[in-house]
């Protein structure tokens, strides 16, 4: 909570924002900061005052080590706007490194650092290092799904973009668990094989057998949705990309035991949601029942 000397200086900096006296404004926000070093929403109005106001780019430069003095936990979007800030006018690529270093370290748990680190050094034509970052990204997110297949998206990309297709299968490979629980790895392996199907041709029958684990693994009454786009996507994959009657004739029939399955499923769902209903309905009855035997009996 904030004490009556801090809101004081509050209202001061919203007051002298309304005039037109850039210096006053200047020096308010000055001594606001002393007071209310802890707020990043003071200091993020603070630094856009210095770049639109004041125009002095240099200056607001200066003040990165003076916000970074106050913060062990930084506001990642002050440190994007000092990072984005460096790009633009330092004109040179190692100071703009030290920033994405800096976060690398010290804010590894957002997903934004390392996909904007991995950016910046393929924007400096440095492919190794964006490999080496996404690589390192892969094992820090783990255990999120949809993080790992959009950092997968991104590495397949890189690796695809300098002709290294047998990386981008191998690291397909090395994470289909993650098909199992969500349905972006599969339709992004799907595109992977209809965009480089000369390579993935003689693939597909693995890739049908991550296709058929997944849709075993789906959860019909949570992910029936994910289970029919799956199932849909391997059909259309083996129609288009396999000649072979054998693996044809083979999806055929799982479609339609992944299709009785799912109306099974959705059956049973149905049923037991009825009964869950029924019951739920029977004990109100027997609640008002018995409330009105005992009121009877107190009569």
């Amino acid at each position: 909570q904030m004490c009556i000397r801090d809101r004081w200086y509050q209202r001061r900096v919203h007051g002298e924002v309304q005039k037109a006296f850039v210096d006053r404004q200047h020096y308010v926000y000055e001594r606001a900061l002393i007071s209310l070093c802890y707020l990043d929403d003071l200091w993020i109005k603070y630094f856009f005052f210095i770049q639109h106001q004041l125009n002095d780019i240099n200056y607001l430069r200066g003040l990165w080590p003076k916000y970074q003095h106050f913060f062990s936990n930084l506001n990642a979007e002050i440190v994007y706007f000092f990072i984005d800030l460096e790009e633009q006018h330092s004109g040179t690529a190692d100071s703009v490194k030290e920033y994405y270093d800096f976060m690398l370290e010290k804010r590894e748990d957002l997903i934004e650092t390392h996909i904007r680190s991995a950016q910046f050094e393929i924007r400096n034509n440095n492919f190794e290092k964006a490999m080496d970052i996404y690589k390192k990204a892969l094992n820090i997110f783990a255990s999120d799904s949809s993080a790992l297949v959009y950092i997968l998206n991104l590495y397949s990309t890189l690796l695809l973009q300098n002709g290294q297709m047998d990386k981008v299968w191998g690291l397909y490979k090395d994470y289909e668990v993650i098909a199992f629980t969500n349905k972006g790895y599969l339709l992004q392996l799907a595109t992977l094989f209809r965009h480089h199907r000369n390579y993935f041709e003689e693939k597909l029958e693995d890739i049908v057998r991550i296709f058929e684990k997944a849709l075993s693994n789906f959860n019909v009454e949570t992910h029936s949705q994910d289970f029919e786009v799956t199932l849909n996507t391997l059909i259309q994959l083996v129609n288009e990309g396999s000649s072979n009657p054998e693996l044809r004739r083979h999806v055929q029939e799982r479609k339609f035991k992944f299709k009785n399955l799912l109306e099974t499923d959705r059956a049973y769902v149905k049923f037991f949601k009825e009964e869950a209903e029924n019951n739920v309905d029977r004990n109100a009855e027997s609640a008002e029942y018995e409330s009105i035997k005992k009121n009877q009996r107190v009569e």
